[in-house]
């Protein structure tokens, strides 16, 4: 078991883990531009995706980037001085093994490396007791296309 960064080799896998998890499907999105954006997030220095890799399979993903501008998020924490986790998925079969934990942890030294003073997502409200659960903080609340979003942050 490693938690390690993506490379161009993985995409397929990812994409495929993607489509597990079903944040293909949820973002309606094809799976052309699914390969197309991990394509893209592979060859950047500031956009980071680690996966979770248990004997040659993919189980879970995390990305990071060192600044996502969002209106929303600024109104509650000072994104300039935050890396951003973008997205976490863990396998269906694989979950409440603490993959996600692991690698939203792991994002701790990329932010840091970053130069950041901490990381902050949003998220529904039934992914709140993860994130709490990994040290982050209620910043405040944004209604999304009728439900409401949770602006979460940790500091180091």
């Amino acid at each position: 078991m490693e938690i390690r960064r993506a490379v161009k080799d993985d995409i397929d896998s990812l994409v495929e883990l993607m489509e597990r998890v079903e944040l293909t499907g949820k973002l309606g999105r094809s799976r052309e531009i699914s390969v197309y954006r991990a394509q893209r997030v592979v060859k950047d220095d500031k956009r980071i995706i680690l996966v979770f890799e248990d004997f040659s399979r993919l189980l879970g993903y995390v990305g990071i980037s060192g600044f996502d501008e969002d209106k929303n998020a600024e109104r509650f924490v000072d994104i300039r001085h935050y890396a951003c986790i973008n997205w976490v998925g863990v396998d269906p079969d694989f979950r409440h093994l603490d993959i996600g934990s692991r690698l939203v942890q792991s994002c701790d030294e990329i932010a840091k490396g970053f130069g950041k003073i901490g990381i902050w997502t949003d998220c529904r409200e039934k992914v709140i007791p993860f994130y709490t659960g990994n040290g982050y903080e209620v910043k405040g609340c944004y209604d999304d296309w009728g439900g409401n979003r949770f602006v979460m942050a940790k500091s180091f």
